[in-house]
């Protein structure tokens, strides 16, 4: 089992709530590699007013990265994004040109978009409607984890049949953030409301970027086929 591509990891040392130093990150660097996984995308917390890291520093911050992993020899290929949080301020960064994307190039552009935790702020469809009618897409991040959806999935449908996508937590389907986020994850797995796994990895301890355990679960619901996919050619496509 391997191959993996990871579109959702906090792997950028000193960016947000992610790794505080290069070793750790250099860690989970190779963690990831023997687990599988060789396409890793680093996507920092973009949050305004929290985390206000920009294209460009993300951008020079995994330049930076990518030396440190030669030197190690890791051969790990790292990408970057971002994990943007929803706010009216993404409007101004898609009219800008500087919302982090997952794909750099094509006529659409793929970004990871994380609802706040505890709510969906009322005009959040006309925000995502905007994004998308100028072929931005939303891959909407761990909803499983969310404290709405996680306990009402049916209130990710609206924006899934808008367009978007939906990206599982790895260690949701194993237990890690609990049995709520555990039964949510299978129920959008059963509904095909998910379409990609990516670890959110943060740290070697409680938030590993080893895809593997979270693969095996997802097989036990929709088939190993179909898990593999979920971490291999389709997260794959959308970079």
């Amino acid at each position: 089992m391997g191959g993996f591509t990871d579109i959702h990891c906090h792997i950028l040392p000193l960016m947000d709530d992610g790794p505080e130093a290069a070793q750790e990150s250099l860690a989970m660097a190779r963690c990831a590699f023997a687990a599988g996984t060789r396409v890793l995308v680093a996507t920092p917390h973009v949050t305004p007013g929290v985390y206000d890291n920009s294209l460009a520093s993300i951008r020079q911050a995994t330049e930076a990265f990518r030396g440190l992993l030669q030197e190690e020899g890791i051969d790990l290929d790292v990408r970057w994004a971002a994990d943007v949080r929803l706010s009216p301020e993404l409007i101004r960064l898609v009219a800008e040109g500087s919302l982090p994307t997952l794909n750099k190039t094509g006529s659409r552009r793929f970004f990871l978009l994380e609802f706040p935790h505890d709510t969906i702020p009322p005009g959040s469809d006309k925000i995502v409607r905007r994004l998308l009618e100028q072929n931005y897409v939303p891959v909407l991040t761990h909803p499983e984890r969310h404290r709405v959806i996680c306990h009402h999935p049916g209130k990710l449908l609206p924006f899934l049949e808008m367009g978007c996508l939906s990206q599982l937590t790895a260690g949701s389907l194993t237990g890690v953030f609990g049995m709520d986020a555990r039964r949510c994850a299978v129920t959008l797995l059963e509904k095909d409301w998910a379409h990609v796994i990516a670890s959110d990895a943060h740290d070697l301890r409680e938030r590993s970027p080893d895809l593997r355990e979270g693969v095996q679960a997802a097989a036990q619901v929709v088939g190993m086929s179909r898990a593999m996919a979920m971490v291999t050619s389709i997260p794959g496509a959308l970079l």
